[in-house]
């Protein structure tokens, strides 16, 4: 590809305009690498979110139902603990999910801002070889 004159013509124009060399393959790997670990933190957040929203909606929705109903009744310390236990559990565990599939989202975007050029790039380059390749 690095003798074709197509892809050399379009990875001068992407050096001159973008900064970087998308024929350098140290240039490409490292975005590869980057872009992966990106969409597999993404992921994994998303797991963590999910593991959080599962048992953080149906105590939310007890705690709200029991409170609509008025059955909320004290009659011994094992009902305090599991008041307060159920309470911290809705207060943290629904919000945690959120913030975690924020974060998920807030990763995955910054990963393809920053390795998503370098890649398209490449992708620019090696279109304008294979193009030259079909046209001989």
């Amino acid at each position: 590809m690095r003798e074709s004159l197509a892809a050399q013509r379009a990875a001068r124009s992407i050096r001159e305009s973008a900064g970087f060399d998308p024929l350098d393959a140290a240039t490409v790997e490292e975005a590869e690498e980057g872009l992966r670990k990106a969409h597999t933190s993404h992921e994994r957040l998303l797991v963590r979110g999910a593991l959080c929203a599962v048992p953080g909606v149906p105590v939310v929705i007890g705690l709200v139902a029991a409170w609509a109903n008025g059955s909320f009744s004290v009659s011994g310390p094992g009902d305090v603990i599991f008041i307060v236990v159920a309470h911290a559990l809705g207060v943290t565990l629904l919000p945690g999910a959120f913030l975690l599939f924020k974060r998920s989202f807030t990763v995955r975007r910054e990963g393809r801002e920053r390795y998503g050029p370098a890649l398209a790039a490449y992708g620019e380059v090696v279109a304008a070889w294979d193009n030259e390749q079909r046209n001989r």
